[in-house]
């Protein structure tokens, strides 16, 4: 083989084994492997193979992590352990770990997931990339009438923090009133931070953001900047909100299903129909996510699968 083709071969293998347990794995591994979320029987091929994965995906979130503590330590190493424990049982040609094999386990069962070319196929993996050339891309648009949905989402939503604020429609307004004007302007992407960007299309339409305290998921529906009642700029994103169909229950019939998916640090929700306003400094990350077909993994229909991007070890529990 040629040299220069091996060092081109090895860079990009190199910068795809990352995105693998970062992102390509945990999104689709589940659909794979499991049958029946309520039935996961734990010591078999098929609940070692996932448990093999999740852990792997646990160190994999550890040291990719912006600042590694100490009980992220002790959690590596215990997720390390148990990865190399399981691998015995999956990978049964694998005898001793010390011999260097270990690099070769990892490669094979890269190859045993070839189904995930089939699958990203159907449904592309959308990712936190291309966010600059989004940025740039920008255009200046004219202000547009919100709908009448849109209007009340916004009064109602803006009322919490100014109870005074009045519609435009209430006539006649009393001097000095603090109305709310139904014009704004869309706007295809919003650089929030230095290192965050969202936007109404892939790959940063999925967020993770706050709200009372508690992580939230959504897609953007529309981004919107309008005059506020104080004659200011504001802008404003209006999502549907995404419902986790599956936290952490140690009581429920599938708990080791989530906890899988928790170990995945990924979520499993049902976009709403309903839309809401978001603040932009609620925003804490984007998520890669996956549209999952109907009738899959107990979701009717409406389901997606998500993993945030957020550069943190653990899936919050809040």
């Amino acid at each position: 083989m040629n040299e220069g083709y091996c060092i081109t071969y090895r860079y990009h293998q190199a910068a795809l084994e990352p995105c693998l347990f970062d992102f390509i794995i945990p999104l689709t591994v589940l659909e794979i492997f499991v049958l029946d979320i309520e039935d996961i029987k734990a010591e078999s091929n098929r609940g070692q193979i996932l448990l093999n994965i999740a852990d792997l995906v646990q160190c994999t979130n550890i040291v990719t992590t912006k600042a590694v503590s100490e009980k992220d330590a002790e959690m590596f190493e215990f997720f390390y352990k148990r990865y190399h424990k399981t691998s015995r049982q999956v990978f049964v040609w694998c005898i001793d770990f010390e011999s260097g094999l270990s690099a070769e386990m990892d490669r094979t069962m890269v190859r045993r997931f070839s189904q995930l070319q089939r699958l990203m196929g159907d449904q592309p993996i959308e990712e936190n990339t291309n966010a600059e050339a989004l940025a740039k891309s920008k255009s200046v648009r004219r202000k547009i009438e919100l709908k009448d949905f849109e209007y009340d989402a916004l009064l109602s939503y803006l009322k919490i923090k100014m109870p005074e604020l009045c519609s435009h429609c209430d006539l006649p307004h009393p001097p000095k009133a603090k109305v709310l004007h139904r014009y704004a302007v869309p706007k295809p992407s919003w650089k929030i931070s230095q290192y965050l960007l969202v936007s109404v299309l892939k790959p940063n339409n999925c967020i993770k953001y706050k709200h009372g305290g508690k992580s939230m998921y959504a897609m953007i529906k529309q981004i919107y900047v309008f005059t506020n009642p104080s004659g200011n700029e504001q802008t404003e994103l209006l999502v549907h909100p995404i419902e986790n169909l599956f936290p952490k229950d140690a009581t429920s019939p599938s708990k080791d299903f989530r906890y899988l998916l928790h170990s995945l640090k990924c979520v499993i929700g049902r976009v709403e129909d309903h839309s809401v306003f978001v603040s932009p400094s609620n925003v804490v990350a984007v998520a890669a996510y996956r549209l999952l077909p109907n009738n899959t993994l107990s979701v009717a229909e409406g389901g997606v699968i998500l993993r945030p991007y957020d550069y943190q070890s653990q899936l919050e529990d809040v």
